[in-house]
Parts: C-alpha cells; structure tokens; sequence
C-alpha cells in the first residue's frame, strides 16, 4: 500500500511573488480557475480604504499566521485531506492560491493562480487556507492593521 505524504514547501509562503491589479484581471481569467467571492459579515460595511490591498513589501509587518511559518505548515499538513479522485488517479502537484489576509485576520478573495491540476486538489487546498481565516495577525502599515496579498503554494505529494 502506498505511504502518503504530503509536503508543505517550507518558508515559501515568506518569498511572494508581485502581481498587479488592473482591470484586466478579469479578463485573464480561464473556466478552470476557481475564485472565492468577497465574503461580508453582517456588521461589516465596506469603504474605500477597505478596498486596497497592499503587498509584502508595502507593509511595515507583513501578515502572518499565528505561529508563524512553522504553525502554518504544521496546521497544514494536519488538516488536508487528500482527495479520493487524485488518490485514485496518482495525481499530484502544487497549487498556487492567492488570498487577502483582511484587517480582522481573516481570509478573503481565496484564487487559484496556478495551472488547474483537477481531481479535488484545488478545492482541497482551499478548503483548508479558508478554515484558517480568523488565525492570521493582519498586516500592519503605520500602525494601523491593513489588506495583504498573500500567496501560498500547497504541495501535494504521493509517495
């Protein structure tokens, strides 16, 4: 019987890449990718400020989840379930996602930036960046809590 692992590219989620926002976006989008809508609570009203979304290098302290690197990829691996179908079909691969981490700690706008590999991975791996959102320490720029881009590649590995 085949032994399962799945490995979390460690530190990678420290090195992100930069992309622009133009209105454009839209139209770079294929069928294939998956995007996760805005999510609003009930006692939250959207401003402008709101809206900007900085990068890494645009903050003073970069989001980060709580336990920083080392939690992230254990929370990872603990929480991922590999997909029957790709188990089925000895797939695997790296997905890609895009996500803001919001002034509150919470996840939004969850992307699929990479290549769709199929077979569940890619909701799989959505799936759990979603259920980490309330765990992550926002973005700080002047002292005040801020938007961050953040990509994270999830590895997923048969062994």
């Amino acid at each position: 019987m085949k032994k399962l692992f799945l490995i979390m590219m460690a530190f990678v989620p420290i090195i992100l890449f930069a992309q622009a926002e133009t209105d454009n976006d839209a139209d770079l989008e294929t069928e294939d990718d998956i995007v996760y809508e805005n999510y609003l609570d009930d006692d939250d009203e959207p401003d402008e400020a709101e809206s900007e979304n900085f990068e890494m290098w645009d903050v003073s302290e970069r989001a980060e989840f709580k336990g920083g690197d080392e939690g992230l990829n254990r929370y990872l691996a603990g929480n991922i379930q590999y997909p029957k179908a790709a188990l089925e079909n000895d797939t695997s691969g790296t997905v890609m996602l895009m996500f803001i981490v919001d002034k509150k700690g919470r996840i939004k706008n969850i992307e699929v930036i990479s290549k769709r590999i199929g077979y569940g991975l890619e909701e799989e791996a959505i799936r759990v960046v979603r259920s980490t959102s309330g765990m992550w320490q926002p973005a700080m720029q002047r002292d005040k809590p801020v938007n961050m881009r953040f990509r994270l590649p999830i590895r997923f590995v048969l062994y």
